[in-house]
């Protein structure tokens, strides 16, 4: 399959809507709407682990697409392009939870979150903070709430939450899927 025509539909501040013309294997063609960031910029986000205390690190926050709350991974767009993904990534958890990143991994490189629809492509770390926490530095239009938690009670925190109608981001489930399979390779 291979897209064979474009048409820009509507373009704003930030992204553009364009309609898709597919060629099949068998030469027969499909439309398809797509949405994509100007400048193709990536975004980057993280598991945060506070290796001090033992526990995982979240962020929530409103998200207006879906009209509600959303706990998701600390995440940014690479609107920098003079900073590494690893840069950006440090820069958020500083601002959005107040932690200082002492070591970040990569995980996950160049991954689609949502292919159907939008042309985006995600660099996911792992990173790890200790005990000094500084004083959250949000942007005018950010409203985040930092959740901290144990690592044995994840799951049941998430659970509670999605009973009080927070939604939960799939992406931490595929970061952590990441993780436990890079270690038992890791372990072998």
């Amino acid at each position: 399959m291979k897209i064979v025509w474009n048409q820009q539909i509507y373009k704003w501040k930030f992204l553009e809507m364009e309609l898709l013309e597919v060629e099949k294997e068998d030469w027969k063609t499909t439309k398809r709407e797509s949405v994509k960031r100007i400048n193709s910029q990536p975004v980057v986000s993280s598991l945060v682990e506070n290796i001090t205390n033992n526990t995982f690190v979240l962020v929530e926050q409103f998200r207006a697409p879906v009209n509600k709350r959303v706990i998701e991974l600390v995440a940014w767009v690479c609107d920098k392009p003079w900073y590494t993904s690893e840069q950006i990534i440090r820069e958020e958890i500083m601002e959005e939870t107040w932690y200082n990143a002492k070591k970040i991994e990569l995980l996950l490189r160049n991954a689609p979150k949502s292919p159907w629809m939008i042309w985006e492509l995600w660099d996911t770390y792992y990173s790890q903070v200790e005990w000094e926490r500084w004083e959250q530095r949000l942007e005018d239009f950010e409203n985040i709430d930092v959740l901290e938690f144990e690592k044995k009670d994840l799951i049941p925190y998430l659970k509670a939450k999605e009973k009080e109608w927070i939604l939960i981001s799939s992406w931490i489930f595929t970061v952590i899927w990441s993780m436990l399979a890079r270690w038992i390779n890791i372990l072998k």
